[in-house]
């Protein structure tokens, strides 16, 4: 059983989404609240497992919320329910500790899918909110010109855009026909080179600096 805690400022998207929530029989709600602080005050007392958490809210945002309660609890793993107009947010939603993105619009499929991602230690991504990066972040520098300054490999290049299309690291190995040891590895320099945290800062990053093309 996945113990949940939504952290929510808005009473009726609140409901709906403990109403997605039951309809998947793996999962609990322990906890709810309607803004940051009063979440990260009472985050030792829960038992939780993931946080689905708002990025805007009084009080205390989504950001502060998170490191604030990464600090508290290191194990807790957290999804952020999104907006598409919160994309100058993602940056420091990945820094704070969030794993996963989930549009507000999201269906119980999708739902699912995130929480089951990273609940098994993968970063999961709403394809469309991927898209709408693609269309809406400017090129900051040309992609030779990046790969170059960070010395991108081109087996490095394989493993990103294998990681952008969502693929796990055995997925990767046996695609690219390396060990998956071999793919950690790769990814264990990706994200040194790129200053990427997890997998999400690696595609945000792709796609920033169009490494890769979605």
């Amino acid at each position: 059983m996945i113990n949940i805690v939504i952290v929510e400022d808005h009473t009726l998207f609140r409901e709906g989404l403990k109403s997605l929530l039951e309809n998947n029989p793996a999962c609990k709600i322990v906890a709810e609240f309607s803004n940051g602080k009063e979440f990260v005050d009472a985050v030792l007392e829960i038992n939780a497992d993931l946080v689905l958490i708002d990025i805007e809210m009084p009080v205390m945002n989504g950001i502060q919320a998170t490191f604030e309660a990464k600090m508290k609890n290191p194990d807790l793993r957290f999804i952020a329910l999104s907006m598409y107009s919160e994309q100058r947010y993602y940056y420091e939603m990945i820094k704070a500790g969030v794993s996963g993105f989930v549009l507000k619009e999201a269906t119980t499929d999708e739902l699912d899918k995130a929480i089951s991602d990273v609940m098994n230690n993968h970063s999961y991504f709403s394809p469309r909110l991927l898209q709408q990066v693609v269309l809406n972040i400017p090129q900051m520098e040309a992609k030779e010109r990046i790969i170059k300054k960070l010395e991108l490999t081109e087996r490095e290049i394989d493993v990103l855009n294998l990681i952008c299309k969502g693929m796990s690291n055995n997925e990767i190995s046996e695609s690219l026909f390396i060990s998956v040891k071999t793919v950690e590895t790769h990814k264990s320099r990706l994200l040194k080179k790129t200053g990427a945290k997890n997998s999400t800062g690696l595609i945000l990053f792709a796609i920033k600096n169009k490494i890769i093309e979605l």
